[in-house]
C-alpha cells in the first residue's frame, strides 16, 4: 500500500473511532474552558493581581536572600535585577 493512502486509510480510520473523537471533544472542551477563564481573568483584572503578588513573593525572596549574604560577608550590590545575562 502506498504511503499516502495508508496516511489517508489511518487518518479515515481515527476520524470514524468513538474513542478518539471523545478524546478530541475533551481536548477542545478543556481548551475553550481556560481560554475564556484566562480572557476573563485578563479583563477582570484578577490575572494582573497574581502577577503582582508574585512578583511581591518574588522580590522579598530577594530581600532575604540579600540579608542571608550580607550576614555571611558577601557584597551585595542593592540591584534587583539580573545583571549576569
Amino acid at each position: 500500500m502506498d504511503r499516502h493512502l495508508w496516511w489517508r486509510h489511518f487518518r479515515r480510520s481515527l476520524a470514524q473511532c468513538p474513542f478518539t473523537s471523545f478524546l478530541l471533544a475533551i481536548f477542545a472542551g478543556a481548551t475553550t474552558y481556560f481560554a475564556i477563564d484566562t480572557f476573563y481573568k485578563r479583563v477582570t483584572g484578577q490575572l494582573d493581581e497574581s502577577i503582582q503578588q508574585r512578583k511581591e513573593f518574588y522580590r522579598q525572596r530577594r530581600e532575604e536572600t540579600r540579608k542571608k549574604l550580607e550576614a555571611l560577608g558577601v557584597v551585595v550590590d542593592g540591584d534587583d535585577r539580573n545583571t549576569s545575562l
